[in-house]
């Protein structure tokens, strides 16, 4: 079954302008927050990564996504991995991790629209729900592959169509 045409005047003229990045490296911590209905806070958690975007358009896009490796000293704990515009939380997501010393992936992924042209900064902070010990690309048992098991934030601007 042949496909079906798409003449170019149906396809938006959507482009990257430009895709910056900044390493995850390893990270320890024992900061809690609850898991609840509040918004979270810039002070709430630890910073693992920054990274920052120049907007050419008050009117651009920014893709971002980030993961990380998790790990926890502590059996049945969340990880809430918390990601922020300049101070202002745009998205939060929550790993259970069941078993202690066993790595678990988290990801996030989202379109945001800052509304402004120049320079943006995204965070992304991370807290446990209660008391552990938790690992960022990195583990209990302190084995990262020789560093290699850094993630990464990217930030992607894409221009209004």
């Amino acid at each position: 079954m042949s496909q079906p045409k798409i003449h170019p005047s149906q396809v938006g003229s959507t482009a990257i302008k430009q895709v910056v990045s900044s390493v995850i490296g390893p990270t320890t911590g024992t900061a809690t927050r609850a898991i609840n209905n509040v918004t979270p806070l810039i002070t709430d958690g630890v910073e693992i990564a920054t990274c920052t975007i120049t907007l050419s358009s008050n009117q651009s896009r920014v893709l971002y996504t980030a993961s990380a490796n998790v790990d926890t000293n502590t059996n049945n704990r969340n990880i809430i991995f918390m990601i922020f515009r300049d101070d202002v939380c745009i998205g939060a997501s929550q790993l259970f991790c069941a078993n202690a010393n066993t790595v678990e992936s988290i990801s996030r992924s989202r379109y945001d629209y800052p509304g402004v042209s120049g320079p943006v900064t995204y965070s992304i902070r991370v807290a446990a729900d209660a008391a552990t010990t938790w690992y960022i690309n990195d583990t209990v048992s302190g084995n990262t592959f020789g560093g290699l098991m850094n993630t990464s934030i990217i930030l992607e601007e894409i221009l209004p169509e």
